[in-house]
């Protein structure tokens, strides 16, 4: 072993007596090699010599004193080289979380991907391990570590997409909306009633910024005018017996719905209610699999718009479709002005010439279509039955609605939302404007950012606030809601 080497780049711990040896001769007391080798002197004991120790092996005062003055320098470059290699953690920490962080903001912000799945956490840290292999073999782990790595970084990053306090405020005691009529709608809304009124509280909402906006939204606040996350509850804080109690809860849904596809909604309903905080946690920190595992009553419907109830006051479907019904004839005469759906318009007026009756369905459905062709997001919607164009995005499988009005058919659309490669609903939806909701829903349910469809989806968000303030609002969108104002 190389003596520069012994005595900067390694720690005395570590040596063997070779070691210790090489260090006497750099001294310049290698007579003492046969003494030092008797007495199998390796780095930890040479570490711990005492002055008695010492005075045992060596003959003369004078040469005690000289090593004893080595051994005490010997300990300080030690301390300084373990005080560098803490700080060279520390860099190499800070550069890992920099590297993780850089690919967090790369595959967000270039490929609009905020909610990867196994196989792609896999294939992003494969790629970056084969690309510089000095990554995996520096890391304790390897490329598993890099996964967990970039995956704690996605979980940290996802957030709530909105806040809908507003809207709960201004649609208080308003009436005349237009109802949905069918089981789904009432068991929204039956599952969502709370005791006394009461908005349920949301969690852990992440600022992107420090004025403290949020990406669809403002934070939310309370009836007391406190923040959410100051007010609401944490699983750790619950006792023993209550946590017992919602675990009970919920294996009785899992147990009532493991029975059937199609199980009679009281029966959970109260279990459902019961568990909306603890499902909420559970969600920020479980992928779409593990969610469904734990809650299959997600993969529900009108649960799935229940919790989006539960969590902003809003009976969407209700809400939705009346604001788009007094918005939709101006969204089409825009679109006829401006040329940006040729394809959507000449469907509807086909249509229409063919079935009048069904004047304000079809400006509603295709007026929705029109919003997303307009901001150049028609496609990430994926209206189609064709699974060659996959994401893990929360997307809509199903025929395009133009085609079962064409055949005189609307009661034979079928749609489903798919997440993460997973059909969501066991019982397909049946019509485009359902769907719609529930995918704007999944969104708030599952926590997941605005992504492919971050225009739609805050025009849509707009809406349903009645809102089009707030400096996380996009231009575009505004423009395009202020224009479609002036045309009413």
């Amino acid at each position: 072993m190389d003596s520069a080497s012994i005595s900067t780049k390694s720690f005395v711990s570590q040596w063997n007596a070779d070691a210790v040896v090489a260090w006497l001769h750099e001294s310049n007391l290698g007579a003492f090699e046969k003494v030092f080798r008797d007495n199998e002197i390796d780095g930890p004991i040479l570490l711990k010599l005492s002055e008695s120790m010492v005075a045992r092996l060596f003959p003369t005062i004078k040469l005690e004193v000289q090593f004893l003055d080595l051994l005490q320098a010997l300990k300080q470059k030690n301390t300084a080289l373990a005080s560098q290699d803490a700080s060279a953690f520390k860099l190499r920490t800070y550069y890992r979380n920099l590297l993780i962080s850089s690919i967090y903001d790369d595959l967000t912000r270039t490929y609009n991907l905020w909610y990867p799945n196994a196989r792609q956490y896999k294939t992003v840290a494969s790629a970056l391990v084969k690309a510089y292999p000095f990554l995996e073999s520096s890391t304790e782990g390897g490329e598993g570590a890099w996964i967990d790595g970039i995956k704690g970084k996605f979980k940290r990053g996802r957030r709530t997409v909105t806040s809908y306090v507003d809207v709960s405020q201004t649609m208080g005691g308003e009436n005349g909306f237009d109802r949905m009529s069918g089981d789904e709608e009432m068991g929204e809304e039956k599952l969502a009633q709370t005791s006394g009124g009461q908005k349920r509280p949301r969690h852990d909402f992440e600022g992107d910024s420090d004025e403290g906006h949020y990406e669809s939204g403002e934070m939310p606040r309370n009836a007391n005018g406190k923040d959410m996350d100051q007010t609401s509850e944490n699983n750790d804080e619950l006792d023993e017996d209550e946590l017992k109690r919602l675990r009970t809860c919920i294996a009785a849904m899992k147990e009532t719905l493991a029975t059937t596809n199609d199980p009679d909604i009281s029966l959970i309903s109260d279990y459902f209610k019961e568990t909306f905080e603890i499902r909420r946690d559970f969600v920020k920190t479980h992928n779409t699999n593990e969610i469904l595992v734990e809650y299959p009553a997600l993969q529900l419907h009108s649960c799935l718009l229940a919790d989006f109830h539960m969590q902003t006051n809003i009976p969407i479907q209700t809400v939705l479709i009346h604001k788009l019904r007094s918005i939709s004839k101006p969204i089409i005469r825009l679109a006829k002005e401006t040329g940006c759906a040729p394809d959507i318009l000449h469907s509807y007026h086909t249509i229409l010439s063919q079935r009048p009756q069904l004047e304000q369905i079809l400006a509603d459905t295709f007026a929705i279509l029109i919003v997303a062709c307009y901001f150049g997001e028609y496609q990430y919607l994926l209206i189609s039955p064709d699974k060659d164009a996959q994401s893990p995005w929360p997307i809509i499988r199903g025929d395009h609605p133009a085609r079962a009005f064409f055949d005189g058919k609307p009661s034979s659309l079928a749609y489903n939302i798919e997440l993460d490669y997973v059909q969501l609903f066991h019982r397909p939806l049946n019509d485009l404007l359902t769907a719609i909701c529930t995918l704007f829903a999944t969104y708030t349910v599952f926590e997941i950012t605005f992504g492919k469809l971050e225009m739609t989806l805050s025009f849509i968000d707009c809406l349903l606030r009645d809102s089009t303030h707030g400096s996380s609002r996009s231009p575009q969108v505004l423009e395009f809601i202020n224009e479609l104002n002036s045309m009413k």
